[in-house]
């Protein structure tokens, strides 16, 4: 018998490890358990095809413009869906100006479809905003300047405000 030449301290620490060690395995199996038993309550949106394809959450964009004009004159099947929906939808899903659209989109179930340039801009001075997947259409866009003009300089900030009102999000 082993145990009947161990100290009475070694025991009990043996004992205690074992305790230890029986718990961590049983909360272990419980949250697996739990984990793959439990259901997603809402699916999440990644793309503009998962927002297509839902009904939970109004999506739009500034009526008359460019992202609009997108939508409308698009080609890709996912697109057009998307057009006929903001197309149809009652009462209207566009909005007037951006701050109109951000302002919706945090005070209710909306998706605020807009250019990449204006995202990036306000999502850098509002926190509670984030972008959801890839850009949908890529163009490039450039500012014509004169040779040796003043406002041409080395840096990073195209505009002074970029420079002063950088993010404090984390």
């Amino acid at each position: 018998m082993l145990l009947g030449y161990l100290a009475v301290s070694c025991v009990l620490f043996l004992a205690a490890r074992w305790a230890f060690t029986l718990i961590i395995i049983s909360s272990y199996t419980a949250n697996l358990a739990a984990f793959l038993t439990v259901q997603r309550m809402e699916v999440p949106i990644e793309s503009a095809d998962d927002l297509a394809d839902q009904t939970n959450i109004g999506y739009g964009t500034i009526q008359g413009g460019s992202t609009m004009t997108f939508f409308q004159n698009s080609r890709y099947q996912t697109y057009q869906r998307m057009w006929n929906y903001m197309h149809s939808k009652q009462p209207s899903v566009f909005v007037k100006t951006t701050e109109e659209g951000i302002a919706r989109l945090l005070n209710s179930k909306y998706a605020f479809l807009l250019e990449s340039t204006m995202n990036e801009y306000h999502r850098k001075r509002n926190c509670n905003l984030t972008q959801i997947g890839g850009l949908l259409d890529t163009k490039g866009y450039g500012i014509g300047m004169p040779l040796a003009s003043v406002w041409v300089y080395e840096s990073e900030c195209v505009f002074e405000s970029e420079c002063v009102f950088e993010s404090e999000c984390v």
